[in-house]
């Protein structure tokens, strides 16, 4: 039987004193708590024998990426451009600001990035991993939007802004693990959330 593992992780909490939306912004890397929160998910997945860690391009994520493939001995690292954050023209813009915006309904700009776009890059990185990692584990750093983009559109839920913000169930908390498995035809048959804040939650499907 081919299984195919996924680790499906979420950077750590990111410097950021003037408290903006830094989306796709270049040079937001973790913050001092963030990486021992890094460290921390290095050493959990250290339990790990990962072929592969992949990160998305952003700082904060390498960052994150960077500290598990400390503890790894054979794992190698490979940026994956699916993985990035969800682009958006409210990026720079303070927290303050944005109390109530709507990100994705309707898009702020034409070249603003859609639910559906984000679900579709994020399926072929997942495509892409069960096709070439057959009976291996590997590790990959995201975002939190783009992890619950994902796995709402994995459970059939409704691609909705309002579902994202409102019902947390698929949000992955900083520095969280979403275990994924798949099948050889690359459906998901199991996910655990591994999250520092709760015990671990496994969903069989």
């Amino acid at each position: 039987m081919v299984r195919t593992t996924l680790l499906l992780c979420r950077h750590a909490e990111v410097h950021n004193p003037d408290r903006v939306l830094y989306g796709r912004l270049p040079g937001f890397g973790l913050s001092e708590t963030g990486r021992r929160q890094a460290e921390r998910l290095a050493g959990f997945l250290s339990a790990e024998r990962l072929s592969v860690v992949y990160s998305s391009p952003m700082l904060r994520a390498r960052q994150t990426a960077a500290l598990v493939l400390q503890l790894q001995s054979s794992a190698r690292l490979i940026i994956a451009n699916g993985l990035t954050e969800v682009f958006t023209s409210w990026q720079g813009k303070p927290w303050s600001q944005l109390n109530g915006a709507m990100y994705y309904e309707p898009p702020a700009d034409p070249g603003d990035e859609t639910m559906i776009e984000v679900a579709g890059r994020m399926r072929r990185f997942v495509e892409h991993v069960v096709r070439t990692h057959p009976n291996e584990t590997v590790a990959a750093i995201s975002h939190g939007d783009p992890i619950a983009i994902y796995l709402m559109a994995a459970h059939g839920v409704t691609l909705s802004e309002p579902d994202l913000r409102r019902n947390r169930t698929f949000y992955p908390d900083l520095a969280s693990v979403n275990r994924l498995v798949f099948d050889e035809e690359g459906a998901l048959v199991e996910r655990t959330y591994i999250s520092p804040r709760s015990q671990p939650e496994t969903v069989r499907l």
